[in-house]
């Protein structure tokens, strides 16, 4: 029995919007947590429990823009050697910090991956903490204080 045309390009078209939206959506995954410069200062100012990652390099954790007081420096180069330290705080709220949010996003995105359900990207980074004149820690001293006078 043959079928009308019209049915064979019918199926080729269901066929065809079926293979597009697959391909559309294959690899992405669920989107990135953010949370702002005010939020995190919060956060630490009330003693909150928060794990502060920066993802930066060694000399950018102690160089010019400086590091949150508090956060555990692991370069994200290094992440797959790292990140099972932290396996037994899946749930605990762990924030990724980098420059300016590229690299962090990266950093939490792959948390989110091994399965870690509340680790969120510092927005802006530290370019956007300082520019808020939110306190910097810097190699020889204890905390700079960025106010704006």
């Amino acid at each position: 029995m043959k079928l009308p045309d019209y049915h064979f390009r019918y199926k080729n078209i269901s066929a065809f919007l079926l293979l597009l939206f697959g391909f559309l959506n294959c690899g992405k995954s669920q989107s990135i947590m953010t949370i702002s410069p005010q939020e995190v200062k919060a956060k630490l100012d009330t003693n909150k429990n928060v794990i502060l990652i920066d993802v930066r390099s060694s000399e950018e954790f102690e160089g010019e823009l400086g590091h949150i007081a508090g956060a555990i420096l692991r370069p994200l180069p290094e992440i797959n050697k790292w990140s099972e330290e932290f396996l037994k705080q899946k749930d605990q709220e762990i924030i990724m910090v980098c420059r300016s949010g590229n690299r962090s996003s990266r950093s939490t995105a792959f948390f989110q991956e091994q399965g870690f359900t509340n680790v969120k990207n510092l927005a802006g980074g530290m370019l956007e903490w300082n520019k808020l004149g939110f306190p910097v820690a810097k190699k020889d001293s204890l905390e700079i204080n960025n106010d704006h006078q």
